[in-house]
């Protein structure tokens, strides 16, 4: 019984997750893909983004079987952009917003 519920809990947890994932993936897409925001954005192309990230998800979730082969990917990918990328983009945009003062060389 407590494998039932625990197996309910993840499932429910899955179900409520994914759609808050799906949004900032489609925003990206439109906006750097497409040059378009997501207001401005026409409902065809809003549902087959959408359908494209759903299907990819789904295919990815079948064609690998562990689960830890796609979280050590994950965690592999992301720490290096967390770590090395992104101070080095943050940096850059506040030095060009005239927001940090410009290194000397």
């Amino acid at each position: 019984v407590m494998m039932m519920v625990a197996a309910a809990a993840v499932t429910l947890t899955v179900v409520m997750a994914f759609p808050l994932c799906i949004f900032p993936c489609r925003f990206t897409m439109g906006v750097l893909v497409f040059g378009i925001h997501d207001n401005d954005m026409p409902k065809w192309l809003h549902f087959t983004i959408t359908l494209l990230l759903c299907g990819s998800a789904l295919l990815v979730s079948m064609w690998i079987p562990n689960i830890s082969t796609v979280f050590s990917l994950m965690g592999s990918t992301t720490s290096s952009f967390v770590c090395f990328i992104l101070p080095a983009v943050l940096t850059v945009k506040l030095i060009l917003q005239n927001k940090l003062p410009t290194p000397p060389l």
